[in-house]
């Protein structure tokens, strides 16, 4: 049986969406949603396939690829999302200068849309608490998602810088770097980002979306089916996760 067409998703921003509370280091320099909602997060490729939707930039695609622009915001709905944001507010109007307060407000602001509000957050976040890899990513994040690419990849490569070991900074840079058409560089990340999370079916992905643009056909392919693999296999221990909770 001939082997179906290949269809090739997006690629994609991940934006860290943990709230810390005061005092908690344990998850510095992590991107990842929650301990229930990591994997998912992080590794699921695009259910849908469409045309380009990248705010105030032009991406160059080959027949058969489609690229979004995507970052995931925090599980909650509005009512929620703007109380949070309520009580951050309130947080920060006893303590101005506390740093974690304004980064939890941005990923607040950011799941509402409000990028410009959600960076000024993110910024003092980073002036306040100096070395954070997480900040640094979330505001690359942020600022990608408004087309400012260049100033994406310095936040993104001052991420790795403090945690070089972070996948999802290295995946985030290699999506910076790949709209702006240095796919080599992105085909690096995304193999590092792979090689500190093997089942990252996220990096596999776009992976293959940069080969398949360099004439990688073979590997492309590889890769590609990895990523469904991956998703496959992720998809049913949800499904099982789902039934054993009912």
């Amino acid at each position: 049986m001939a082997l179906e067409p290949i269809h090739w998703s997006e690629v994609r921003f991940m934006s860290r969406s943990r709230r810390r509370s005061k005092g908690s280091s344990s998850d510095r320099g992590s991107v990842v949603a929650s301990p229930a909602t990591a994997e998912s997060s992080a590794t699921r490729p695009l259910r849908k396939w469409g045309l380009p939707a990248v705010i105030g930039m032009t991406v160059v695609v080959v027949v058969g690829s489609y690229f979004w622009l995507h970052f995931e915001p925090p599980p909650l709905n509005p009512l929620e999302r703007q109380s949070a944001a309520d009580i951050y507010r309130t947080a920060l109007s006893v303590d101005p200068e506390n740093h974690e307060a304004h980064y939890n407000l941005g990923l607040e602001l950011q799941s509402q849309g409000k990028l410009d509000e959600a960076i000024s957050h993110y910024r003092r976040a980073i002036e306040i608490s100096g070395k954070d890899g997480g900040y640094h990513n979330n505001l690359g994040a942020a600022l990608a998602a408004l087309g400012k690419l260049d100033q994406a990849v310095d936040h993104f490569n001052k991420a790795i810088t403090f945690d070089p070991n972070n996948a999802e900074a290295r995946f985030n840079l290699g999506n910076a770097l790949f709209y702006q058409e240095e796919l080599e560089s992105a085909i690096g990340h995304y193999r590092r980002a792979i090689e500190l999370k093997p089942d990252y079916a996220g990096a596999h992905n776009n992976l293959a979306v940069a080969l398949k643009q360099t004439g990688h056909l073979q590997e492309a392919t590889q890769h590609r089916l990895e990523a469904m693999r991956l998703e496959r296999a992720q998809q049913g221990a949800g499904s099982q996760d789902s039934v054993r909770s009912e």
